[in-house]
Parts: C-alpha cells; structure tokens; sequence
C-alpha cells in the first residue's frame, strides 16, 4: 500500500474548516496519510461530475450555487467512504429528528438531509450544503432524546448560520476542486473509515480561532432555539456537553488547538444558566424517550462490540422488551444460536405485536429455517 505525506499547504488551509465540531471537544488522533487511491478517486469525483463550479475565491465570490455543488460531491466522498447504517428504523428515527428541529429553521437555500456513520466516536458534523452526519457513537452515549436533538440541534445551527461557506470565502480557495482536494487531504486518510472523520489538524492557524469560538457559541444560542421551539427539554443539549466533557477527561490531554477552543465548561455554564431562566413550563417538559431508545437498542445490538452491547443489555437501560430484544441480536451476531433462540422467544412473549421485534425474529428464525 503506497502512501504520500499531506502536503504541507493543505496542513495549513485545512484547519479554517469547521466540519467536526463536536469531534473538535474530544481528544485529537494523531496525524493521517493520504491513500493514493483515495487521490484517484477524488479527481474523478471533482473531473468528471456533470456541471463542475468554479468558485473564484479569491475574487471573494462563494455563491450558494458553489457551496450546494461542493456539498452534493462532499456527500458522495463521505458515502462512498465511510460505512454508511442502513437500517430503516434508525434513518427513520434520525430524519425524524432532523425535521422537527427543520421546522424551526428560517427557509434555507438547499435541502437538508442527514445520514449516519458507523463509528463509535461520540460525533456529529454538517458538511457543506446542508448535508449532516451523525456517528453511532451518539446513540451509544447519549442516554435520552432531548441530548441527541441537542446535538443535532447544535449543527443545524452551523448550517442555518452559513458558518463553513464564511469559512470557505475568507479561506481564499481558488475553486471547488481545489477545496475538495483539501478536504479529502483530511478525510481520505489512513485507518479507512476513522480518518475520513478525524483529518482536522488539531494546531489550527491562530488568525481563524477567534472567529472558530465565535461559531460555536453562536451554534450554541442558535441551536438552544431551535431545540426548544421543536418541543424537547432544553437540558438536553446540556447533558450532551457534559457527556463530551467526561469523555474529554477520559482521553487525556488535549492539543494546542483544542486548548484555544471555547472551553466546554464556559459552554455548559452559559447553557445551564440559559435554561435556568426559562419559564417553568419549558424546563419541565415530560420527554417521551420510547422512539429514541428502539434506535439506541438497535446500535447497540448491532454495531457495537458484543461484549460491550451484552453488558449494556444486561444493565437493563432500556425497556425489557428491548432489552430481550437487543440481547437476542447480539447472541445471533456471535452465533450463540439456541441462547439467541431463547431470548427471541422471550422478547416475543414481552411484546408479541411490536413490528420491530416481529421483524427482527422474523428474520432470525427465517435464517434457521424455522418459519
């Protein structure tokens, strides 16, 4: 496998970009290579797509048109890159979520839409174009709704706010194909499917962080009122920080750039006294945690570590059924057959109705034959 070091201007533009900020609050991986193939797929993406768009920025013109043709190319390398969830409940769920916190958004000039990566980092990112990414490792953190549309909620203010194309402007890139080619220098990287979300350069130029700090409070604010107009516990976006910040002092120290950042306890004090100040009613909503948790039960059977995912089960979390059912998919997935039969057959006496348990075993008895 041949491989070819970042070259040291992309190192340099490369940090003005503010994809990953939540990623940004959680301890820096070390630096990525870029995979010659990965190269080679870019320039036929950025070569040979139909209608390619020059943005001269360096004329200080970074249209609309220009960022939706960079975010329609920008969800093709993700896509094609990463290992993208499938699954119709979880897609479902997360849509859901995105349009309720939508709605509360002025109109915007592309569409949004939003796509989940099977990672375990505690992640969300909205590229260009209105284009959003959540990791699995949301779900397996974030123990409620209101702190997962908390995150969202967070993003899709980036995206309302036009933060990544002021970026991009003030970054000076001479055209779209050449701020891709940036990009994939960050994302395309080694570790396959980690680097395409980790390629940030942690010592970022100190000439853009004041305008980085300014970005993520102003997601903050803007992101707390959509949250709330959509109807979920403002708290919700408190916890997700502070579950950012104890995972933040699990990884140890942070890099130079991090330490610039907005601190995340400044945030969360900011945050708390916020929602302080809202009336009773608001801070005391009931939260209907039912949706989010047939979502949560299904990463957690599915693309988490077995052992990790049984002990999960085994600590009843979640409701019993889902419990039996999510233990059940995990015991199939290490071929545990008869213990995987026996918790199908428990999960189906708890809920025999529920669609998602009748297709989950379904599909498990039909594999054995058994239907």
């Amino acid at each position: 496998m041949i491989h070819i070091p970042v070259a040291p201007v992309l190192h340099q533009n490369l940090s003005r970009l503010p994809l990953f900020s939540f990623q940004r609050l959680l301890p820096a991986p070390r630096r990525f290579r870029i995979h010659l193939g990965a190269i080679f797929f870019l320039l036929l993406v950025v070569c040979l797509s139909p209608g390619q768009v020059h943005a001269q920025l360096s004329l200080g013109q970074f249209t609309v048109s220009d960022e939706i043709e960079l975010g329609r190319k920008f969800n093709i390398l993700v896509r094609s890159r990463m290992a993208m969830v499938e699954d119709p409940e979880i897609l479902g769920y997360t849509e859901e979520v995105l349009d309720r916190l939508q709605r509360q958004m002025p109109p915007q000039p592309f569409p949004l839409s939003v796509g989940v990566i099977r990672h375990g980092a505690l992640n969300a990112f909205a590229g260009p174009g209105g284009h959003v990414f959540v990791h699995t490792g949301l779900f397996q953190n974030l123990e409620n709704e209101s702190s997962f549309a908390g995150v969202l909620a967070h993003e899709l203010a980036h995206v309302s706010q036009r933060h990544i194309a002021s970026r991009i402007q003030k970054s000076q890139w001479v055209s779209i194909g050449t701020l891709l080619g940036v990009l994939a220098g960050a994302l395309l990287g080694g570790d396959a499917g980690p680097a395409l979300l980790y390629g940030s350069v942690a010592a970022g130029q100190s000439a853009m962080l004041s305008y980085s700090r300014e970005d993520e409070r102003e997601a903050d604010q803007v992101g707390m009122n959509y949250l709330v107009k959509a109807g979920f516990k403002p708290q919700g976006m408190v916890q997700s920080f502070e579950t950012i910040r104890k995972l933040r002092w699990l990884g140890g120290s942070m890099p130079v750039y991090l330490s610039t950042h907005p601190g995340v306890d400044e945030r969360i004090s900011y945050l708390r006294d916020r929602v302080d100040r809202m009336p009773e009613s608001i801070r005391t909503r009931d939260e209907d945690n039912t949706a989010y948790q047939r979502a949560r039960m299904l990463v957690m059977a599915k693309y988490t570590e077995p052992d990790k995912a049984l002990s999960f089960f085994h600590r009843g979390e979640l409701d019993q059924c889902l419990n039996l059912l999510g233990r059940a998919i995990v015991l199939d997935r290490n071929n545990r057959i008869n213990e995987a039969r026996s918790a199908f057959d428990q999960a189906l006496a708890c809920s025999p109705d529920d669609p998602l348990l009748l297709r989950e075993a379904g599909a498990f008895f039909l594999q054995l034959g058994n239907f």
